[in-house]
């Protein structure tokens, strides 16, 4: 199998938001500064893997890896 990576911003993710069948997601438990954020409708999609990392030597925050599919 071979996937095709959309790699944002997030008008880039709005673009392309209809075609894509799966979502890969690092979430960063952290709050930052900023102006912009691309929200996911969640109700579409259902996560089938979360992986938690906590922070280290080499994280500076904990973070979550997560992949979604989109419901059918």
């Amino acid at each position: 199998e071979s996937e095709l990576f959309i790699i944002g911003g997030s008008e880039i993710y709005k673009l392309t938001e209809y075609i894509i069948d799966k979502i890969y997601i690092t979430k960063i438990h952290q709050s930052f500064i900023g102006n912009i954020k691309y929200d996911i409708d969640i109700s579409l999609w259902k996560e089938i893997k979360k992986d938690f990392v906590k922070k280290d030597e080499k994280n500076l925050y904990d973070h979550s890896f997560i992949e979604l599919v989109k419901k059918t």
